[in-house]
């Protein structure tokens, strides 16, 4: 009941909080498609690029927060499976 929420918003806030875009694939292997985002062209280009600056609190509070909430997510993932 709390895993899947946290790692689905945690996970989306956290990487735009970063200022990386999001994607959404559907699919496998080779039949993966992606439904939201850029392609991986267009973000290996970017990759090394600075995506946001950390020095304002508000940017670092709102990483944090999603970051702790993703990763509380992630660690009821593996609770569950264990």
């Amino acid at each position: 009941m709390i895993g899947i929420p946290s790692r689905t918003f945690g996970g989306f806030f956290y990487d735009r909080a970063l200022g990386r875009p999001v994607t959404f694939d559907v699919g496998f292997g080779p039949f993966k498609s992606r439904l939201l985002g850029p392609s991986d062209e267009v973000l290996e280009a970017n990759k090394g690029e600075e995506l946001v600056d950390l020095s304002n609190p508000l940017t670092l509070l709102v990483v944090l927060t999603s970051g702790s909430v993703q990763l509380l997510g992630k660690a009821a993932g593996v609770s569950r499976e264990g």
